[in-house]
């Protein structure tokens, strides 16, 4: 696979787990409320994140034919608990501007968004040839 396809299936993927993992995080926010549809947020982020795990498989088996499939279910799970993870900390906790900068809301929120640059960029490193 060539430089720009990595860069596009990185940025296409990414886009979607975080958009799955933001959906998740909405399903909890309106867990109670059933008219807000919170269990069809969570049926579709749940699908757009499994779709996303099973197209980094087939995306790693393609670029790198010497793993086994051990490794890329490993590989995928962990890229998909970390984007998970971190877009949940910073939709539940958004950055408060009347706060200080170092306060707990703010760091949850700043984790979140090192675990989401974080995850993006493992997914990069392995989907590149």
């Amino acid at each position: 696979m060539n430089r720009i396809k990595s860069y596009i299936f990185t940025i296409l993927i990414s886009a979607a787990f975080i958009y799955g993992s933001f959906l998740c995080t909405l399903h909890v926010q309106c867990l109670h409320d059933l008219s807000k549809g919170s269990l069809v947020l969570f049926c579709t982020g749940f699908t757009i994140i499994i779709a996303g795990f099973i197209v980094i498989n087939l995306l790693m088996e393609s670029a790198h034919m010497d793993s086994t499939v051990m490794q890329r279910i490993a590989f995928s799970a962990c890229i998909t608990v970390l984007i998970f993870m971190g877009t949940h900390l910073f939709a539940l906790h958004p950055y408060t501007h009347g706060c200080h900068i170092f306060s707990a809301d703010n760091m949850a929120f700043y984790f979140g968004v090192y675990l989401v640059i974080f995850g993006v960029s493992f997914l990069h490193f392995l989907l590149k040839d």
